[in-house]
């Protein structure tokens, strides 16, 4: 889901992964999640669209998931909340 205008875009995702029931010999199932992510990129001179600052928020409902093909699924779920500002030059 995008909205932009000259100056501002956004842009906000919604990534699901299912539960993983079908396992092989010595697997365990894992559960599914949803994750809420968003992002807000400013462009301060429309003359110069090479400029950017972002601002970044992942995984904003702080679910909580664990990645199925990982030996440590178990051990370590994904990353929590988490948010990221940023400038973005290029030439």
């Amino acid at each position: 889901f995008n909205i932009g205008t000259a100056a501002v875009d956004f842009r906000a995702e919604i990534d699901g992964v299912l539960d993983q029931e079908r396992n092989a010999p010595n697997e365990t199932e894992t559960g599914g999640y949803t994750l809420l992510n968003a992002a807000i990129t400013w462009r301060p001179s429309e003359a110069d669209r090479n400029v950017a600052l972002l601002l970044q928020g992942r995984n904003l409902t702080d679910a909580e998931g664990r990645n199925h093909v990982s030996l440590l699924k178990d051990e370590a779920p994904i990353r929590g909340r988490g948010a990221r500002l940023g400038a973005k030059v290029t030439f």
